[in-house]
């Protein structure tokens, strides 16, 4: 959860923008049984890390706004991380949802 985001130079913690950090599993959206607690998160000065994320990533991002994250708030998604595959996609929590289609789990 932290090896790959290193890895392409994000760090989870950074003096000044973000005071720390939550993994969660996204294979459920917010609101489904057994999803993460979507409604309990740091708010903007955190870095949220979602493992399993890409097939949700619409639902997630619309929750997040409606919990009040800023709708230009960075986003990066991490495609097959560490690997030869591996691809970077940058946008944010608003314009990230129309990506989501270029955003294939391995």
């Amino acid at each position: 959860a932290l090896a790959v985001p290193a890895e392409v130079g994000i760090p989870v913690t950074q003096k000044g923008v973000s005071t720390c950090f939550t993994v969660l599993s996204g294979h459920k959206a917010p609101g489904e049984p057994g999803a993460a607690d979507w409604d309990h998160l740091p708010r903007q000065d955190a870095t949220l890390v979602v493992l399993m994320g890409a097939k949700n990533m619409p639902r997630i991002c619309a929750h997040l706004v409606k919990q009040g994250w800023p709708p230009r708030m960075p986003l990066v998604a991490i495609v097959s991380g560490t690997t030869h595959e591996e691809r970077i996609i940058r946008s944010d929590i608003t314009d990230a949802p129309s990506l989501a289609d270029q955003i294939v789990s391995p």
